[in-house]
């Protein structure tokens, strides 16, 4: 049976309507069915589930669309608190050999009396790894769409006195705020978007921009030590060489050298770049198109170099505007 619903699913500032069957209209009366005109049987999003209907209809019931066309996840789909992307289990692979090239070395490259290194090594690669993993399922800062309205215009709005324009989504209908944009692979705007990692296939925006630039931060260093430390063990000499131990320390050696440096190339010049841009206070986006030199910060923007960098990686999170009542949506 097809529920009838409004074309507003949304309210204008992207939250759900306080309202029960705001949202969703009761379906009409059958004269031999088991559904009351007293309201039973209709969807409450803030009960967060149709109620009273039977169990096949429950089941189904997120799988109906609206007339409308715009889903307010795009193309991501939620599981959990988890915002998901179809290229995200690309992160897999990125662990893997993030993984082998750390035991290699802890295996075949550091004593085993040193304690020390161990515990670095064990601290920056699970920091690193968690830090990927955030980068890839935590909500960018996702703008919820709203239903097409002609009427709607773009807004001047000032910030640190100085009139910036907030334009007006054709995919999402919604004025976005400063800095936001739309991810054309994702499919929804992005608040404070910094770019699309093709690679990950998720959105680097406010809400994950410090977890991604930290990945790159601790892997720099983890890369580093792992480089400097191999670097020592086939500089110094080994008299147990000619044995199938010395033969494996060195082979291994010089797996880790050679991975580091090959990871360095890239994650290095990044987790300089990332740090930069928080210093500087911008986005990827902002610094290709509107950054006048290599020392110059967002005037539009900066709060000073240290608050600048502090506020991007330290500071408040924010409340991600997707629950699991409107992340299939369709609006």
């Amino acid at each position: 049976m097809n529920v009838p619903i409004s074309s507003s699913p949304l309210t204008r500032d992207g939250g759900i309507p306080t309202t029960p069957g705001a949202c969703f209209q009761e379906p009409a009366v059958q004269e031999n069915g088991p559904r009351k005109a007293s309201g039973e049987g209709f969807f409450s999003p803030i009960t967060g589930g149709p109620q009273n209907f039977p169990e096949q209809q429950r089941q189904n019931f997120y799988s109906l669309r609206s007339a409308g066309t715009k889903r307010v996840l795009g193309r991501s789909h939620l599981w959990s608190c988890c915002v998901l992307t179809r290229d995200g289990v690309n992160s897999i692979c990125i662990v893997v050999i993030l993984l082998l090239v750390v035991l290699v070395f802890m295996l075949g490259v550091l004593p085993r009396g040193e304690i020390y290194s161990y515990v670095v090594v064990s601290l920056l690669a699970t920091a690193a790894l968690i830090c990927l993993v955030m980068s890839v399922t935590v909500d960018p800062g996702i703008l919820l769409p709203l239903p097409p309205d002609p009427t709607r215009q773009p807004e001047t709005v000032l910030v640190n006195g100085k009139e910036v324009l907030r334009k007006v989504c054709p995919s999402c209908h919604i004025v976005r705020p400063p800095r936001s944009s739309h991810c054309r692979f994702c499919d929804y705007c992005v608040e404070e978007f910094d770019h699309h990692c093709g690679v990950l296939g998720s959105c680097v925006a406010k809400r994950t921009f410090r977890f991604f630039g930290g990945f790159f931060v601790f892997t720099a260093l983890l890369i580093l030590f792992i480089g400097i430390r191999s670097l020592v063990a086939l500089a110094k000499p080994d008299p147990h060489l000619n044995t199938g131990q010395g033969r494996w320390e060195m082979a291994a050696a010089i797996i880790s050298l050679v991975a580091s440096g090959l990871a360095g190339c890239i994650v290095l010049p990044l987790a300089f770049y990332y740090v930069y841009l928080a210093c500087m206070n911008y986005t990827q986006k902002e610094s290709v198109q509107i950054s006048p030199g290599f020392c110059e910060p967002n005037h539009d923007y900066h709060r000073g170099y240290w608050r600048n960098f502090f506020s991007r990686y330290f500071g408040p999170l924010g409340t991600s505007r997707i629950t699991a009542e409107n992340a299939d949506f369709y609006v």
